[in-house]
């Protein structure tokens, strides 16, 4: 259940750095980007620190057999490498994706006329929309 959720968080978190560069980043630059990257490190830590695991669960994790092993003999080999290249190859293209598009819009708006921070507020919007 969890894990579902967890990856949709993704893109929650996407639209949250376009908005972020559109504001700090297109006034204060990437040093305040980077800056306010460490929030989500601090509440990571935070509920590290504070959320504990049950009992049960934790009963549990230690006497689980590994489903990764399980992956990696017959009759799951084959599927296994194949599916980890195809997911490979979608990660390439999605970070190609993710850091060139926006360089790509400051690039053109540059070009156009734009000013650095009307390029930088441009390239923000339209990696947020593009989602």
């Amino acid at each position: 259940m969890g894990a579902g959720y967890l990856g949709t968080g993704y893109y929650a978190g996407f639209f949250l750095a376009a908005a972020l560069n559109y504001t700090v980043g297109a006034s204060f630059g990437w040093r305040a980007m980077f800056l306010c990257g460490g929030a989500p490190v601090l509440v990571s830590l935070y509920m590290l620190w504070r959320v504990k695991e049950s009992e049960r669960w934790v009963r549990a994790a230690r006497s689980a057999r590994s489903p990764l092993r399980d992956i990696f003999v017959a009759p799951y080999l084959r599927r296994t490498l194949l599916n980890a290249g195809l997911v490979t190859v979608s990660i390439i293209g999605l970070w190609a994706a993710v850091v060139y598009e926006p360089s790509a819009i400051v690039t053109l708006a540059k070009s156009a006329g734009h000013t650095a921070k009307e390029a930088t507020r441009l390239a923000s919007f339209g990696t947020g929309c593009c989602r």
